[in-house]
């Protein structure tokens, strides 16, 4: 071969694959049963490799390889093991070791056409081409380092001396290329095969004269002289990216594998609750569970000085927590109002994770601001009715984080309302305000907050059901009066904690309006029942309140949390709980109506909105 140009040495290779395809199709005719393997286009060539090989690497190194390196040859084993590896850990880069004058190289670094690929010449045997593999797929090979024949054969040259392994020649050329590339990385784990013995070229590789003659008889090259050349997007992250990110790219992709499995499992756990395959809860003491994790290698507390823990020591932990929790979904968790939760809502949960919107602005959440709109409006229509064209009514409202901090919006609407430089001075004294004695505790508590005092939330007696006696507060609202009181907010309830007692709404409406008392009905629990044909009745009359909320994680099957607020007067919100900070809420900003922030009180807020929007689009 030696004497030969490289055209014609190209030439023989494709008349010699040329002469071997029509010898099959000869066989084939004359025998129905005969078969072509053709490795070169056969899909299964690579298949094999993906059933294999990469699972063998994965499994040796147990998850550790960074870089496989293999030769082009047929296609089958690059692709084949490439595409495993990927499969498992995207972040691991394939590396095409190809010998100088193999039309691969430029196919895959030069853009080169296939039809216009010209090959030249190579010693090194089985691997290389002079035309493109079927089975090839570059799209699983993210780099390539160009190795010659010196380098190669004095890669095998090199381990037989040190080690007394004979090594074919393609072998040399994956060391080669795993050699250069090392000298490229940082760190890591890169893998190669040694795919041929060298026993078959002992008259060649291992014979000085021949090498001499081929003037190959080098020695080995500096790693400086080849290159590694890294498809678009496939490079390696140099220092400086490095340095500019609190994570290495191979360190956030293994998060991202993690959290892909915490995924996986979450489905699984949902699943096993929803059907009852374990049980509700394993009870264990907070000793208990403080000696369990310990043991683990996950202690609860954190220490000064400790080690983060492994990945893999935080799926262990991650299973624990999910172990030692109570499933809320199962059929038989029966504990206080909250209970199953809905899947298509656990994606929207999991969706407004993931986006991570902070619902204040609408630059910054611009569809989960209108899916709240939205929803607000649908809720005001349920509660209010809809108007003759079937728009929502006036009203104004908020997802907030849950029914305690429902109900002190209403307390500060009603502030304002009735003592609107409270807002700026503080709430003077004189104010009361009543509730039910089987309402919710935390109208207490809301008292306390806006500045009102526990005692001057005054509690009504109830009737023998629970709900509140009309005649009761029109009593107490006059003794407050008799005793130099101004009365301003009634609490009212739709579906009492302990005895899911609805009150009278119609009946406290008409005492609350002879002196202008806000009346507030917490629908958290019972409000429920306005998408209920069976128990709608038992709102009657709660249209006539100032403002309603109810808790969608209550009965719907919304996970935790999922709250609202509505008042019937457009701009409430606004009024009660606007600062106008200019950073934020600038007036002369595009969509600046659609800002929600700030009608609250909070600055960061969830979007709770899109975990109750989509059940109710899917489920209607």
């Amino acid at each position: 071969m030696g004497g030969r140009s490289s055209s014609h040495r190209a030439g023989c290779r494709r008349i010699t694959r040329i002469i071997i395809k029509t010898s099959k199709r000869r066989c084939a005719q004359k025998n129905p049963k005969f078969y072509g393997v053709n490795q070169y286009d056969n899909p299964y060539n690579a298949d094999a490799y993906e059933k294999t090989l990469g699972p063998e690497i994965w499994s040796q190194t147990e998850g550790a390889v960074t870089h496989f390196v293999a030769g082009g040859s047929t296609g089958g084993t690059i692709t084949g093991t490439g595409r495993y590896l990927k499969s498992v850990d995207p972040t691991i880069k394939i590396v095409l070791a190809d010998p100088k004058g193999s039309v691969l190289w430029d196919y895959f670094v030069n853009d080169i056409p296939e039809e216009e690929l010209v090959a030249k010449s190579w010693e090194v045997e089985g691997v290389g081409k002079d035309s493109i593999p079927g089975v090839l797929d570059t799209e699983y090979i993210d780099g390539a380092v160009m190795g010659d024949d010196s380098s190669s054969f004095r890669m095998v040259r090199t381990v037989a001396e040190s080690s007394g392994v004979l090594l074919g020649g393609s072998s040399g050329l994956n060391l080669h290329a795993a050699r250069v590339l090392s000298s490229h990385i940082k760190e890591g784990t890169i893998v190669t095969v040694l795919c041929d013995s060298g026993v078959k070229y002992l008259s060649k590789i291992y014979n000085d004269e021949w090498l001499q003659a081929k003037n190959l008889d080098k020695p080995l090259a500096d790693v400086s002289k080849y290159e590694v050349h890294w498809k678009n997007g496939s490079h390696e992250v140099t220092e400086d990216e490095e340095n500019d990110s609190l994570w290495g790219r191979e360190q956030e992709e293994k998060e991202l594998r993690f959290l892909d499995e915490v995924a996986t499992h979450m489905v699984e756990y949902h699943r096993n609750s929803i059907r009852a395959t374990e049980p509700v809860s394993v009870y264990n003491s907070p000793a208990d569970l403080h000696a369990s994790f310990e043991e683990m290698g996950v202690p609860l507390n954190f220490r000064s000085g400790e080690s983060p823990i492994s990945i893999n020591n935080l799926t262990t932990a991650m299973n624990a927590v999910l172990d030692n929790s109570v499933r809320s979904s199962h059929p038989m968790f029966m504990n206080q109002l909250y209970a199953g939760v809905d899947p298509i809502a656990l994606a929207g949960e999991w969706a407004s994770s993931a986006l991570n919107s902070n619902v204040h602005t609408f630059e910054v959440a611009p569809i989960l601001t209108e899916i709240e709109r939205s929803m607000l409006a649908k809720i005001a229509s349920l509660w209010l009715g809809e108007n003759a064209d079937g728009s929502a009514p006036d009203h104004d409202g908020l997802f907030v984080p849950g029914g305690s901090i429902a109900n002190l919006y209403s307390m500060i609407l009603a502030r304002e309302r009735a003592c609107p430089e409270a807002k700026k001075t503080g709430m003077p004294q004189g104010y009361v305000a009543f509730c039910s004695e089987q309402s919710h505790y935390s109208y207490k508590k809301c008292a306390h907050m806006i500045g009102l005092g526990m005692d001057n939330m005054i509690k009504v007696d109830c009737g023998k059901n629970g709900a509140m006696l009309p005649e009761a507060l029109e009593a107490a609202i006059a003794a407050a009066k008799a005793a130099g009181k101004t009365p301003f907010y009634c609490g009212a309830t739709a579906g009492s904690t302990v005895l899911g007692a609805y009150d009278p709404f119609a009946a406290l409406a008409d005492v609350c309006a002879k002196d202008n008392v806000w009346l507030h009905v917490d629908g958290a629990w019972g409000g429920a029942a306005l998408v209920s044909k069976q128990h709608k009745h038992l709102m009657n009359g709660v249209e006539r309140a100032d403002s309603f909320c109810w808790n969608p994680h209550k009965l719907l099957g919304i996970p935790l949390q999922c709250s609202i607020v509505l008042s019937r007067h457009a701009g409430e919100f606004m009024a009660a709980n606007s600062y106008k900070a200019d950073y934020l809420f600038q007036p002369d900003k595009n969509n600046t109506e659609a800002d929600l922030g700030d009608r609250t009180i909070q600055c960061g807020r969830k979007s709770d909105a899109l975990k109750l929007w989509l059940p109710g689009e899917y489920r209607g």
